[in-house]
């Protein structure tokens, strides 16, 4: 069969369409796998990030588990615990007042040290006298006089401020045996503050992890159209 000019340009254009046709159902084809292969690249980043999010906090919680647990302990054993710190403390109030006391070698230097700066003062004045006489350094030495003086009041000063402080501590603490048992009330009450803040620490942490772990699963889910990977 001869086909005219006009009927073999029409097949040419037939054969052209075709062509063209096949190659733009393969450009669509690669363009879906292409967005696809870039969806999946856009989540890994996501999922990365939770993995090491889950992975920072559990090692977080493994490592601070132990020492919530001994809180925990403590806030059991709280009565123990508060009466065995109250009467530490009582103890070491007990020693540090017997370091002032006015038979103590502290108090034996204090009272050297006042006597010691009464002594200059007299020296000095002595001297500021003899000094004046020879017109020379008199200024000197009655100002060398005041200064020591000076020190001398701040000791008997602080002397006495320690005495009177001595002597309040020695009355609280006389009064502090009728209030003990409230006192303890309150010290387990710090017991049982520690406590409980390790276990709402815990509770963070898990719900970290857990939403952590659904931002994963969520994210191969999103991936894999809707289901959950197998």
């Amino acid at each position: 069969m001869k086909y005219n000019a006009l009927q073999k340009t029409r097949m040419m254009l037939v054969v052209w369409l075709l062509v063209l046709s096949h190659f733009s159902f393969m450009s669509n084809v690669h363009a879906a796998d292409d967005t696809k292969s870039q969806v999946v690249i856009d989540l890994a980043s996501p999922v990365i990030d939770s993995i090491e999010d889950v992975k920072k906090v559990s090692k977080s919680l493994i490592e601070n588990f132990d020492k919530v647990m001994v809180d925990i302990e403590k806030s059991l054993k709280s009565t123990e615990e508060a009466e065995r710190k109250f009467d530490e403390t009582t103890s070491l109030v007990k020693k540090v007042l017997s370091l002032f006391d006015e038979d103590s070698k502290m108090w034996e230097k204090i009272t050297q040290g006042i006597n010691k700066f009464s002594n200059k003062v007299k020296r000095a004045r002595e001297k500021e006298q003899q000094q004046r006489i020879k017109g020379e350094n008199a200024d000197q030495w009655k100002e060398i006089a005041q200064e020591w003086l000076k020190r001398k009041s701040e000791m008997e000063g602080s002397q006495q401020e320690l005495l009177s402080i001595k002597q309040g501590i020695e009355t609280l603490l006389e009064n502090l045996p009728s209030q003990r048992e409230l006192i303890i009330e309150y010290i387990e009450l710090e017991f049982a503050d520690k406590a409980l803040a390790g276990v709402k620490s815990f509770v963070d942490e898990m719900q970290s992890i857990k939403v952590g772990l659904e931002k994963i699963i969520g994210t191969l889910k999103t991936v894999s159209g809707g289901k959950s990977p197998q």
